[in-house]
């Protein structure tokens, strides 16, 4: 067997005695000695620049959790790194401190060439929902840099929104493929690359995996092969790839391998479990009428002290099952407001139906998966998965978008057993939890 180290765990881990568990999970990487010596985990003020520590205190975000931790260490010392851990572990800024610790310092590119953008930092996400997402939290830590660092976003519905000189871009997969091939975004600058919910943008079903995979990271390699070749005319060293940093909620042993022949020099940091420990399951099994059963889950839930006092989301299979479904709930139900977010939805109206929803502390939203990866709505309390057809890896992301930062949340999975049989969903029921989270209560802590 192949022996790992430090934050280097296998997947085989999950199948190790919960006490064994603990102890490679209580492994740290080497730390610089100032951060070692009093054996308490150090404060983001030990770890990246002064202007991002100082906004990260304002929100009262001190301290690091232990994935954050562990990925900043070996993100900090300049390695490319794979982070998979539970759904809402503050993932996001285990790529955007090091990127932007960066990129603090860089001088700030002009675009050449007749490219609408000449980014230093690329992050590449799959929707357009956590473009503006992340692009936002990335804005948020930069406001307390003396000169910050300009921040673009790129997808469907912001073709122009790039500007001349942004130094950190934040897009869609498809956006940097699409521009790329028009000629409209230079990398040769690029020195830092994430990659959001990388097993489904480079092992994922979307489009084919294995064109999508080549595309991006045939984009990582282009800079320097050109910049390489101009170096050996020079009798210069050339520059070496940008730092990669991969980030998943999930990943198979079969897209581990994958991820790591792509990157094979990556450290890993990971986490055993699939679910966060403070989310409750509900199975709701039931013979006849689907959408009346989701009716009397969404009562029961309005009498309930707690539920009623957040919000409340309802997975729906496809497009068009989500349109009935939220007419039906508008009919019946007499809802004041029901919001809808589905891939057939222009790209305007979705970010627009993101934000109303997030800003309603007890609304409603009928989606589909386009709303299962990434997205953090910090008032949501209850999910409904009206579509348990889903696969594991799909209900874990669904499931996900609650019980975020130790919070508290509930999953309600409607079952037809007349249709799905009582055992069709043993693996969901199997599903472990994750290890139990330290967070501070900030809202940039997400994902």
């Amino acid at each position: 067997m192949r022996r790992f180290h430090g934050v280097e765990r296998l997947c085989l881990l999950r199948r190790l005695p919960s006490a064994a568990l603990q102890r490679c999970l209580a492994v740290t990487p080497t730390l610089p000695r100032r951060h070692t010596h009093a054996g308490a985990t150090p404060t983001f003020a030990e770890l990246v620049r002064p202007e991002l520590a100082e906004r990260l205190q304002r929100i009262g975000c001190v301290r690091p959790n232990d994935v954050q931790l562990h990925a900043l260490s070996h993100a900090l010392a300049g390695d490319d790194v794979i982070v998979s851990a539970q759904t809402g572990a503050g993932k996001t800024l285990s790529f955007l401190l090091p990127m932007l610790q960066r990129l603090g310092d860089a001088s700030r590119p002009t675009a050449t060439g007749g490219c609408v953008a000449r980014p230093e930092g690329l992050v590449i996400v799959p929707t357009a929902e956590l473009v503006e997402q992340i692009g936002a939290i990335a804005e948020d830590l930069c406001c307390s840099f003396a000169a910050p660092p300009s921040v673009g976003r790129a997808s469907g519905a912001r073709s122009a929104a790039p500007r001349d000189g942004a130094t950190l871009l934040v897009a869609t997969a498809d956006e940097v493929i699409r521009r790329r091939r028009e000629q409209s975004l230079c990398i040769d600058a690029l020195r830092v690359v994430a990659i959001d919910e990388a097993d489904w943008i480079l092992c994922g079903q979307q489009r084919p995996a294995e064109e999508m995979a080549d595309q991006l990271i045939g984009t990582l390699h282009a800079s320097s092969r050109r910049e390489s070749a101009a170096a050996a005319c020079a009798e210069k060293m050339p520059p070496p790839l940008p730092q990669v940093l991969l980030s998943t909620a999930t990943l198979s042993d079969e897209h581990e391998a994958a991820l790591l022949r792509r990157f094979p020099t990556a450290r890993r940091v990971s986490q055993t479990g699939d679910l966060v420990p403070t989310l409750r399951q509900r199975f709701h099994y039931f013979r006849g009428d689907k959408d009346e059963q989701l009716r009397k889950v969404l009562v029961r839930a309005l009498g309930d002290a707690w539920l009623k006092e957040g919000s409340t989301l309802v997975f729906a299979s496809v497009a068009d099952e989500a349109e009935r479904i939220r007419a039906k709930l508008l009919e019946e139900m007499r809802l004041p407001r029901v919001e809808l977010l589905h891939e057939q939805m222009p790209t305007e109206a979705r970010i627009a139906a993101v934000n109303a929803f997030r800003g309603d502390k007890t609304g409603l939203l009928v989606t589909t998966r386009l709303a299962a990866r990434g997205l953090d709505f910090p008032h949501l309390r209850h999910v409904i998965v009206h579509a348990v057809e889903l696969d594991v890896t799909s209900f874990i992301h669904c499931a996900g978008r609650t019980a975020r930062r130790g919070e508290t949340g509930i999953v309600t999975c409607l079952v037809d057993t007349s249709v799905a049989g009582i055992y069709s969903h043993r693996g969901h029921h199997a599903l472990q939890p994750a290890p139990k989270m330290r967070f501070s209560k900030s809202p940039l802590n997400t994902e």
